[in-house]
C-alpha cells in the first residue's frame, strides 16, 4: 500500500467503528514508545499509566494501593474517551486478560471495536531497558527504572493475547515506520465479525461487493 511510505505527512486515521487500542508487552518492550508515536501521527489521545504514575507518585513505589489509585484514574480518562466516538489509545493497565476484558466490556456498550497491539521484544533486551532507564532520554521521561524483582513479576503477570482477541504483534526493536505499517495494515484486513454481520449465508455478493465489505472503512489524509 503506498500509503505506507509516507507516514509523516498522515494525519487523520478514520474507522467506519471507533478502536480502543490497548498495548501490551513487557516493561522495557517499548510499548510507550509505540503509543505516543502512533498517538502523534493520527493526534489520537492516550491513556498512559507510566504518565498518570510519574504525575501523582514523583517517587513510585509500585505498591498495590498505589496502583489501585492509578486504576480509578485510568478507568474514569477512559470512560470519558469512550463517549467521544474517537479511536484513543491505552498504554500499560492491559497486561492481564481480566484487565483486557472490563475495557473489552466498555468499549462494547459505547460501540467501539478493540485491537490488541502486542510489542515484542525479547526478555534480556526488555530487561536491560526497564532496569536502566534515563530521565536524559525521551522515551523514559515518565519512567523509573525497576528492580529486577519487579520485573519478574511483571513478566509473570503478563498474559498473551488469546487467538479470540482482536490483535497484531510488532516488534519492538523495529523502527515506528516498520511497526505502524503492521498495525495500518491489520485495520484494513477483513474482521471475521464484521464480515458474518455484513454478508448473511442467504446472500450472493459479486467479487467486487466482497472485496469492498471485507475491507474496513478507513481513510489516511
Amino acid at each position: 500500500m503506498e500509503t505506507f511510505a509516507i507516514l509523516g505527512r498522515m494525519k487523520s486515521l478514520s474507522l467506519s467503528r471507533p478502536l480502543v487500542i490497548m498495548v501490551v508487552g513487557l516493561p522495557g518492550s517499548g510499548k510507550s514508545f509505540f503509543a505516543r508515536q502512533f498517538a502523534d501521527t493520527f493526534s489520537a489521545p492516550v491513556v498512559s499509566y507510566d504518565k498518570l504514575r510519574s504525575t501523582i507518585f514523583p517517587d513510585p513505589t509500585f505498591s498495590r494501593g498505589e496502583d489501585a489509585v492509578l486504576q480509578d484514574i485510568a478507568d474514569y480518562e477512559i470512560n470519558e474517551l469512550l463517549k467521544t466516538h474517537k479511536t484513543f489509545i491505552v498504554d500499560g493497565g492491559v497486561n492481564t486478560r481480566i484487565e483486557r476484558v472490563a475495557i473489552e466490556r466498555q468499549a462494547r456498550a459505547h460501540d467501539y471495536h478493540t485491537l490488541i497491539v502486542w510489542v515484542q521484544t525479547d526478555e534480556p533486551t526488555s530487561h536491560m531497558r526497564a532496569t536502566k532507564r534515563s530521565s536524559k532520554r525521551k522515551t523514559d521521561e515518565w519512567n523509573v527504572s525497576i528492580t529486577d524483582e519487579l520485573f519478574k513479576l511483571q513478566v509473570k503477570r503478563l498474559n498473551a493475547p488469546l487467538r479470540t482477541e482482536q490483535q497484531v504483534v510488532v516488534s519492538g526493536k523495529h523502527t515506528y515506520a516498520t511497526q505502524a505499517k503492521v498495525v495500518l495494515k491489520k485495520l484494513v484486513s477483513p474482521r471475521e465479525d464484521e464480515v458474518q454481520t455484513v454478508h448473511p449465508p442467504e446472500r450472493n455478493l459479486n467479487n467486487d461487493d466482497q472485496t469492498s465489505a471485507h475491507r474496513r472503512s478507513i481513510t489516511i489524509n
